[in-house]
């Protein structure tokens, strides 16, 4: 799965989805612009950010944390199970362009 998106700033904004087998099914998410660009898109959750690491940012929202690795793009989750869904899914939503994720039960 792949998205462009204009921000206001008319950045395009690289997002993709891979499906990675090697230690089960599961999605790994890749973003491969600017930590600026990534925060912006994410506005819309009002989680909070840590900066404290130079590689690593992080964003916690409701018990769910969000690891974003900035020399690869890739994001991973992880938290408390209901809040690792729920922030999971609103991330999805924001990157990728007119797709909705359901928050899984």
């Amino acid at each position: 799965m792949y998205c462009q998106r204009q921000s206001s700033k008319n950045f395009k904004k690289n997002v993709s989805l891979h499906n990675e087998y090697t230690l089960g099914d599961f999605m790994k998410l890749i973003f491969k612009t600017s930590y600026e660009e990534l925060k912006e898109l994410l506005s819309v959750i009002n989680g909070v950010w840590d900066e404290s690491q130079k590689n690593k940012k992080v964003l916690r929202f409701n018990g769910g944390v969000m690891n974003w690795y900035e020399s690869t793009g890739t994001i991973y989750f992880q938290g408390e199970e209901e809040g690792r869904r729920y922030l999971e899914s609103r991330v999805k939503s924001a990157l990728y362009c007119n797709a909705e994720f359901p928050i899984a039960e």
